[in-house]
């Protein structure tokens, strides 16, 4: 979002820079003062999105009642070509220029805090490495829920007495974030290397949470508009087929609705004992819960007209059977998938069923239907088999697919997403795998590759998403 001049509580003015297109920047001074801190508060929107003006009412609070000088950033964003590295300089121009015209500004160069949000905590996080580089010192970094990037491998390229005389750190993170949780990897080298560092984590937070309040935050993110036709995002939960619930997706749901998209999270029938259920009779139940979504949405004045499916682990798997089965009799057309974990086959072989009685077993629990002897002959079962296993399903004509494992899953055997990657590119369907090298089904240890599964999930709704 942009505000305009008479809306801004700040002053917007451009930063200039030798040789260099200048930065735009809002700068926000409280109402008397000299020789005053500043604080460089930067937005996040995983590097695509986001711009200073969503910082507004929260800076104009901030200079006032810290009694500070305020300047958001508006770094470029990383897309046509522009790097994040790019937006990286940008921020350490402005810095630069701000200590070098302190005076000017009231402002104390010695007293500097770097502040930034998701992306913006990245920004932050290498802006203070790279000043420290030049021998340029900032006070305090203060990184809210920040995405991690190559900050260690930067800092680890300091001098040992740079490592050492960094900027304390204060971490602001949200509760089973692991984006947030990533970053403690950079608060640990800090701390052996002498620096202060605190941690302050919010139970029950997600990612994003101190923007949301923002009042600009509902402008910034495009809510859903009855304008113009709609995209649904649909997520579907994970849990062995055995556990798990709709609420697992609230997260994800209100993320992209943030983004402009409507989003749903459905429940199916668990296989949980009390319940008798088989992957056929869950994908059903989603099926007619896309129908209910879509009439529900007319209702209320919503024109849905493409959607994506999504999941994890279990819900992965549904995610990819809706796409791949029977998408063209979906009540709205899909046009993408993407999902983490989720088991691409049931052939039984890959599993390690190899003998008559367990391949006859797992084909009739998974499937829910009576698979004898004789259907083995027949080639009844391989018809069973394909019906609910997503790489046997795909054709010219299956969508586009973004999907992540991890190399230590204990849950999913890791041999399963070679049919799948195979499958898709036997048949030239475009798809991104992401491999978190570190993690196991739960995927929570590479914060930088859950960077860009997001990243590379909008890149997708954007190619092939006609409405935005």
């Amino acid at each position: 979002m942009s505000k305009s001049d008479k809306e801004l509580l700040g002053v917007q003015f451009d930063v200039p820079r030798n040789g260099k297109d200048p930065v735009d920047v809002n700068l926000y001074l409280p109402e008397e003062g000299d020789n005053l801190p500043v604080v460089f508060n930067l937005h996040g929107g995983a590097f695509i999105g986001g711009d200073a003006d969503t910082l507004d009412t929260q800076s104009d609070r901030i200079s006032r009642k810290w009694n500070v000088i305020v300047v958001t950033i508006n770094y470029r964003l990383a897309k046509d070509g522009i790097t994040i590295g790019d937006g990286t300089q940008e921020v350490v121009d402005v810095i630069r220029y701000f200590k070098h015209n302190a005076k000017q500004y009231g402002a104390d160069p010695n007293s500097f805090c770097v502040m930034g949000y998701s992306a913006g905590g990245c920004h932050a996080i290498a802006a203070v490495i790279e000043l420290k580089a030049q021998n340029i010192d900032i006070a305090t970094q203060v990184l809210c829920y920040p995405y991690l990037g190559s900050a260690l491998e930067n800092y680890n390229k300091l001098s040992q007495e740079q490592q050492a005389s960094i900027a304390p750190a204060l971490f602001v993170l949200a509760d089973n974030d692991p984006i947030s949780n990533g970053s403690l990897s950079y608060r640990d080298a800090l701390e052996e290397n002498g620096v202060h560092t605190e941690v302050k984590q919010y139970g029950g937070a997600i990612h994003g949470f101190i923007e949301e309040n923002n009042p600009e935050y509902d402008k910034l993110n495009n809510k859903p508009s009855k304008e113009k036709d709609q995209t649904l995002i649909v997520y579907i939960h994970g849990g062995g087929f055995t556990s798990g619930d709709k609420s697992d997706g609230e997260r994800l749901c209100k993320y992209f609705t943030s983004k402009g998209y409507i989003c749903a999270s459905v429940n199916y029938t668990l296989k949980d004992g009390a319940h008798e259920s088989n992957l056929n009779k869950m994908y059903e139940q989603i099926l007619e819960q896309v129908s209910s979504i879509k009439e529900k949405a007319a209702d209320i004045g919503y024109h849905i007209t493409e959607m994506a499916t999504s999941g994890d682990s279990a819900g992965g798997y549904l995610a990819m059977l809706y796409a791949y089965r029977d998408a063209e009799v979906s009540p709205i057309p899909v046009k993408l998938v993407f999902q983490m974990t989720g088991p691409a086959t049931f052939e039984p072989e890959v599993w390690g069923d190899t003998t008559e009685e367990n391949m006859l077993l797992s084909a009739s629990v998974g499937s829910g239907k009576v698979v004898t002897h004789d259907m083995i002959a027949s080639g009844e079962f391989e018809a069973i088999i394909k019906e609910i296993s997503p790489a046997l399903l795909v054709n010219e004509q299956t969508v586009p697919t973004v999907m992540a494992y991890g190399p230590k899953d204990k849950v999913v055997p890791v041999q399963l997403k070679y049919s799948l990657i195979d499958a898709l590119e036997k048949y030239g369907v475009d798809y991104t795998y992401i491999e978190f090298p570190n993690s196991g089904h739960g995927m929570l240890f590479d914060p930088d590759k859950m960077q860009q599964y997001v990243d590379i999930i909008h890149y997708y709704l954007k190619k092939y998403m006609d409405n935005h």
